[in-house]
């Protein structure tokens, strides 16, 4: 009999059905069997299906298959999940839209900042069985699963089943859910944000409650009532796990500091799997100041370069994609070298592999660094600045010419947004690829504004910009055109409206004094760790 070894747990988990239910451990096996029955008896209860006859099947109507995932969380916990086979859904018969939105992570920050400004707590609620709640708008029709005439009391016989609700696989199984968890938030009086579809906030006599949702995880933050208040309603229509000291949320770890008002996020798990994959190619490389060489830019393999295997172009693959995923959220002082690292992910070289592993040794050696968030700032709890720091690389990409933009927005001196980005088009002066650069940044900092705005945050005005190039701040403010910029796209051009209607101020700042110059060069030790340390630091 196969098993399979739960990397999470170290436990030997059940492949398929049998192997659950006919497990050789008495005692393992009454806990798999009690799992699917927990499983089963979830679906009934929910009513996610009726029985159907293959006889009654509309035309040119197949049955899905379903598939059995077994698990041993760290915690004890068996877990035993029917899912169904989504690849074999047919676009615009058994699903037509199949989005669905996820809370953004400048938006997350920004919400817990507002915590440490007003010493708000936060709770964690996990939606068990959060699919089987959403509501199908086409019918789906499914095998009958194994384990279902071991399990599923039923008096009358049945080749197949008729969805009425969604079921894990599908392919709209998360938007279903979505929908129908928003809808209940609505009627709870909750009221959602038009910028992030994944932020509601409700303010009753209890206090303010901010939602932040991704997928079945909901961060709840606010007032102590509020939060206790805003619970208990949302156990009148759902089930649910409670954690009140949140720990971690959406893969990143959270440590708030009470006394000196400070939150930290990292992500030890993901460095840990960087650490375990990589370990072997790492120990032996001496320790690196800079995530990558200074002035370093990737070129795109050459005719005479080697190439990786298939096995190593894969672990490339997914060594870069961890790295991104620790850019998303803890860690924007990597930025640009994994945005170099991103441009080979089609078919790297040798020497890109090495770049890799030179970036994974510098994240593996500062594992205890953290992005840091403070609330002991000199700005008010009830009035916040935003201050956005903009930078390109002219011509960055060596092959293609592009620019690279870079950016990073600071809400009351703390980082919540950054990016290392490409740009769409080349550009024909430093003076251009600045101007495409800022009007990049100003885009996302009207998207800060919305949020701030929808929590009810008074903002100082004008927002101010900082740059290093005069010639592109004067682009900014000049509605007149000559040859040299009347072939820009229109679209770069709105924030000359920002700029005259006095919302947004962009200033000059010498490029020492320019943080998102991290974002668009590889620099020495010197410089990196003075732009570093504006939003990087140690926990303790």
């Amino acid at each position: 009999m196969c098993f399979v070894t739960s990397v999470e747990s170290g436990y030997d988990d059940p492949q398929h059905f049998d192997q659950a239910w006919n497990h050789p451990d008495e005692e393992e096996k009454i806990k798999w069997r009690a799992a699917i029955k927990k499983e089963f008896g979830d679906m009934k209860k929910k009513n996610v299906w009726e029985p159907y006859s293959v006889q009654n099947l509309p035309p040119n109507r197949v049955t899905l298959g379903t598939k059995w995932v077994f698990k041993k969380k760290s915690s004890g916990v068996y877990r035993a999940r029917l899912v169904a086979l989504g690849y074999s859904q047919i676009p615009g018969v058994d699903y037509s839209a199949n989005f669905s939105p996820v809370i953004n992570e400048t938006t997350m920050r920004i919400v817990l900042l507002m915590m440490l400004k007003n010493n708000w707590t936060m709770e964690l609620i996990d939606i068990e069985t959060a699919f089987l709640y959403g509501d199908l708008e086409e019918e789906i029709f499914l095998k009958i699963p194994s384990g279902y005439n071991q399990v599923v009391e039923s008096t009358t016989s049945t080749d197949c089943l008729k969805l009425r609700k969604s079921l894990y696989g599908l392919v709209q199984a998360s938007r279903q859910w979505w929908k129908h968890f928003v809808k209940t938030l609505k009627n709870l009086n909750f009221k959602r944000s038009k910028i992030d579809p994944c932020l509601l906030m409700r303010q009753d006599e209890s206090g303010i409650l901010i939602l932040c949702i991704y997928v079945d995880d909901v961060l709840c933050i606010g007032t102590s009532a509020s939060i206790e208040k805003g619970i208990k309603d949302i156990l009148n229509y759902f089930t649910i796990k409670h954690t009140k000291e949140v720990k971690e949320y959406v893969g990143c770890s959270i440590v708030r500091d009470i006394k000196t008002k400070k939150i930290y996020f990292c992500q030890p798990g993901l460095i840990n799997r960087l650490e375990m994959e990589f370990k072997n190619e790492v120990d032996d490389l001496k320790k690196v100041e800079t995530p990558a060489t200074p002035g370093q830019i990737i070129i795109r393999p050459q005719p005479e370069d080697e190439l990786l295997s298939n096995d190593q172009q894969k672990k490339y693959r997914s060594g870069v994609g961890m790295l991104l995923y620790l850019v998303k959220y803890s860690r924007p002082d990597i930025a640009n070298s994994v945005r170099e690292l991103s441009k080979v992910m089609d078919g790297a070289a040798v020497h890109h592999y090495k770049n890799l592993l030179r970036v994974i040794k510098f994240v593996i050696s500062t594992k205890n660094k953290c992005l840091v968030m403070h609330g002991n700032t000199t700005c008010e709890k009830f009035s916040w600045n935003i201050q956005a720091f903009s930078d390109s690389d002219y011509a960055g990409d060596k092959d293609t010419r592009l620019s690279v933009s870079g950016f990073v927005i600071y809400i009351c001196g703390n980082a919540v947004a950054w990016r290392s980005k490409a740009q769409r088009n080349v550009t024909l002066s430093s003076s251009e690829a600045e101007y495409v650069a800022v009007s990049e940044v100003c885009a996302e900092v009207m998207f800060v504004k919305q949020v701030i705005e929808f929590l009810n945050i008074k903002l100082e005005l004008p927002i101010k910009i900082l740059m290093d190039n005069v010639g592109a701040m004067f682009l900014t403010e000049n509605q007149s055109m000559s040859q040299r910029t009347r072939h820009i796209d229109v679209r770069y051009h709105f924030i000359r409206d920002y700029v005259e209607d006095g919302v947004v101020q962009v200033i000059f700042v010498r490029s020492e004094h320019n943080d998102a110059e991290v974002f668009t060069k590889n620099l020495g030790s010197e410089a990196f760790h003075r732009h570093a340390s504006k939003f990087i630091d140690t926990t303790n």
